[in-house]
């Protein structure tokens, strides 16, 4: 998916009109705004950082409109794994299971 849904929220969610307005915010043309809208580029990392910032929008948003449904998923996947990791890592028991099959 391109970036066209993350300039949309952005552009709605600061009243801002045009695409070249929003280019002119960020320091960027406005081909470069219509290219990632029609998907023939994407916005580097720096310049969803500045699009999160501008348009208030969360990252976890942000990855939703820039990957489509398939960051919901990834992000619900890392953050099951990350939780999981973390409850196994505090119990005494499997810290000490984990240590003996590393060595």
């Amino acid at each position: 998916m391109s970036g066209y849904d993350l300039v949309e929220e952005v552009k709605k969610n600061k009243n801002i009109e045009s695409d070249y307005k929003l280019a002119q915010a960020l320091g960027k043309t406005r081909g470069t705004v219509s290219n990632w809208k029609q998907g023939l580029s994407k916005p580097d990392g720096e310049t969803v950082l500045k699009l999160m910032i501008l348009g208030d929008v969360e990252a976890r948003r942000a990855l939703e409109l820039m990957q489509g449904g398939y960051a919901k998923m990834s992000l619900m996947a890392v953050t099951a794994m990350l939780s999981g990791a973390v409850i196994l890592a505090s119990n005494p028991v499997i810290y000490d299971l984990l240590y003996i099959m590393r060595n």
